[in-house]
C-alpha cells in the first residue's frame, strides 16, 4: 500500500518568491533545495517523496519533512533553518567577572604576566570553576584583554 502523499498547493505569490530565489545567488544551498522541492512538488503533484528526491538529488526524509512543515507551519517555515539552541554558557557573569578582575590584578610571584593556565588555576581554585584555557581566552578577548602580552606594551613617556 502506497503511502499519503500530502498535496502542495503553491499559490502564485509564493510560486513567484520560490522562482526568484532560484534565479538570484544570495540564498544557502539548503534553502535552494528546499525551494526545489516546494517547486517540483507543486508542479508534479502525483508524484511521491522518492520521484521528487530523485529530481532534485536529495532525500526522501527531506522532500517529507519539507513538505509537511509547509503544509503544517508554511512556507517561511519551510526554507529557513530553525533557531538552534547551541551549547550552555560556560560560565556566569560573575565568574567572567572574577576572570577579568583577576587578570587586571598584580600577577603571583615569580611570574611576570597572567597565562590562560594561570587564570583556569585561579578560578577553579576561588570559585570553584573548571573551564578550558580557551573558555578563558574568548573571556578576555570580548572584553579587550591581553594580560599575556602585556610585557610587550610600550609606554610613551611623553605625556606623563
Amino acid at each position: 500500500m502506497a503511502a499519503h502523499v500530502r498535496i502542495v498547493a503553491l499559490n502564485s505569490q509564493q510560486k513567484e518568491r520560490l522562482e526568484g530565489m532560484l534565479k538570484k545567488g544570495r540564498w544557502t544551498p539548503r534553502e535552494l533545495t528546499r525551494a526545489r522541492i516546494l517547486l517540483t512538488a507543486n508542479e508534479q503533484r502525483k508524484w511521491s517523496n522518492t520521484t521528487i528526491a530523485k529530481e532534485v538529488i536529495s532525500s526522501r526524509e527531506t522532500v517529507r519533512s519539507i513538505r509537511n512543515r509547509f503544509l503544517d507551519e508554511g512556507l517561511n517555515s519551510a526554507l529557513l533553518d530553525r533557531p538552534r539552541s547551541g551549547q550552555p554558557r560556560k560560565l556566569t557573569g560573575r565568574d567572567e567577572a572574577f576572570v577579568i578582575a583577576t587578570a587586571c590584578s598584580e600577577v603571583p610571584r615569580g611570574y611576570d604576566h597572567w597565562t590562560l593556565t594561570l587564570l583556569t588555576k585561579k578560578l577553579k581554585s576561588k570559585r570553584g570553576v573548571t573551564v578550558s584555557g580557551e573558555c578563558i581566552r574568548h573571556v578576555l578577548l570580548a572584553n579587550d584583554l591581553k594580560p599575556w602580552r602585556k610585557k610587550n606594551v610600550v609606554y610613551s613617556q611623553g605625556n606623563t
